[in-house]
């Protein structure tokens, strides 16, 4: 196969059928089902309808094999798999992530092709009604914003979105809802209007690398080309970012096609990336690793609202996603070099909107535990992700901004970095990156470097600070979230 030239928000949603004989809501709320006639001779064709948000779905059905198409083209055979919800195994589909468009599930055993409409074509929403209307619902907010961008996409273009959202909404798109579905759909709507190696330039790049990462997954999903991807990404380069840093984020691509398109599962894709990484560096392979769990905690980290009025809900429900992400501890059980990208993303789930919401000494008293428990592992990837879980926990508001901590909280974060009596390596710099994470000020830096050598003798790796600043300039001008805490 040749590959072609060519990066979590997500919400997770069940699509609950009886052996594929559920009731569908059309657009009005009215069941739809329709008769086709291209069915084999004595046959009827039976086709159902459903309008739903970006995201996952779980297909409820007694069949054992099913295929997933779009415009005609068949992406997917699907296998039924088995599910335990609420002490309940249930059968049925798992589909990858699905961000824009018209699909279709079809089953030649029982002649049934359900349509699934991802987004609203006929939504008369703006940017301003998700602004005014939606901005206290996060999901809601996901939703509108997700059934917008495709639409004004198809009408201005892709750059001329990017770059409208950025000067205008990077308040909007950039807040606690983060990169997320409508990252998706906007990924998806570019892909479909300017094709596969256009939607690599950087005219189109937004939320850093993450654009980059879901076009990837999407066209691996369309092509078919999820084992092919190593290999392309060997030599693959976007003008203007560096060619080891292109080929980088192309293998963290790699696996958020294997989690969003092909379903893999953390373990299984946990060994694709060591074996796909042999030869490469080990901050090569952590980066794929990373692309692991950031993409699992996307498909597991949102929940539905429903796009349009009228549709049961009784044949739509949440499925679990989250309860499958993994904990901390899962991170002793697997290879010490996937440990600083499991720490990063099983701490910094527990540091939900909720829990950031907690009062300070809450917070860290949580954190203190999890210092102690980093100590007796001995894990220095443990200490990576705690550093990660201090600033997102502490770190001013708006809530997962990753912008900036309070000078108030600058000698807690030297008590949660300290491991026996020293400062942990892993944990100090991981929290001075985060430092300039957003805006890159060297008088921030200079200042928090100053501190640390001043308070715990502790010089800052100026050689790393200046590797991350190279690798995310790039890309950092057009990142809705950096553009906001400019703006503040």
């Amino acid at each position: 196969m040749k590959v072609r030239v060519l990066s979590i928000g997500v919400l997770i949603l069940a699509v609950v059928c009886l052996s594929f004989g559920m009731i569908i809501a059309d657009r009005d709320g009215a069941n739809k089902n329709t008769v086709r006639g291209d069915s084999k001779e004595g046959e009827v064709k039976i086709e159902k309808e459903i309008i739903l948000s970006p995201g996952f779905y779980f297909m409820k059905s007694g069949e054992k094999t099913a295929r997933l198409l779009r415009e005609g083209k068949e992406l997917r055979a699907l296998t039924q798999i088995e599910k335990l919800v609420s002490g309940e195994v249930v059968t049925g589909f798992e589909l990858p992530g699905l961000w824009h468009g018209e699909y279709e599930v079809s089953t030649d055993k029982s002649n049934t092709t359900f349509k699934l409409q991802i987004g609203n074509p006929d939504s008369k929403k703006t940017l301003e009604d998700c602004d005014t209307k939606y901005n206290e619902n996060r999901n809601q907010l996901h939703d509108c914003l997700a059934e917008v961008i495709p639409l004004m996409v198809k009408e201005i273009g892709g750059r001329e979105t990017r770059d409208l959202l950025l000067d205008k909404y990077s308040n909007l798109v950039g807040n606690q809802t983060g990169c997320g579905t409508w990252l998706g759909a906007y990924a998806q709507a570019v892909y479909d209007l300017h094709g596969f190696e256009e939607s690599l330039s950087m005219d189109y790049m937004t939320c850093r690398y993450s654009y980059m990462h879901y076009i990837i997954a999407i066209d691996s999903l369309k092509e078919g080309n999820f084992k092919q991807l190593p290999n392309f990404c060997r030599g693959f380069q976007i003008k203007g970012i560096d060619l080891l840093e292109s080929r980088d984020q192309c293998i963290l691509g790699y696996a958020f096609a294997g989690i969003f398109s092909v379903n893999h599962s953390i373990e299984s894709m946990i060994a694709l990336c060591q074996e796909v990484t042999n030869g490469y560096s080990s901050f090569t392979r952590m980066l794929c690793y990373e692309g692991v769990f950031g993409a699992y905690q996307i498909k597991s980290g949102i929940r539905p609202e429903k796009i349009i009025e009228g549709n049961n809900s009784e044949i739509i429900e949440s499925w679990p996603y989250m309860e499958e992400f993994p904990t901390y501890e899962f991170c002793d059980t697997i290879s010490k070099s996937a440990s600083l990208a499991c720490y990063r993303y099983t701490l910094g789930h527990y540091v939900d909107e909720a829990f950031y919401n907690q009062d300070s000494d809450y917070k860290i008293k949580w954190l203190i535990s999890i210092n102690k428990y980093c100590t007796l592992t001995g894990s220095k990837g443990c200490w990576y992700g705690l550093a990660d879980a201090a600033f997102k926990a502490l770190g001013n508001k708006p809530y997962n901004s990753f912008a900036s901590i309070s000078e108030s909280f600058w000698g807690t974060l030297l008590e949660i970095c300290e491991d026996d009596s020293e400062l942990s390596a892993e944990c100090i710099n991981r929290v001075t990156l985060d430092q300039i994470n957003k805006t890159f000020s060297e008088e921030l830096i200079t200042k928090w470097c100053v501190y640390l050598l001043k308070s715990a003798s502790y010089t800052c790796n100026y050689d790393e600070i200046e590797l991350y600043k190279k690798r995310i300039a790039p890309v950092n001008q057009y990142d809705p979230a950096a553009r906001r805490v400019s703006d503040l």
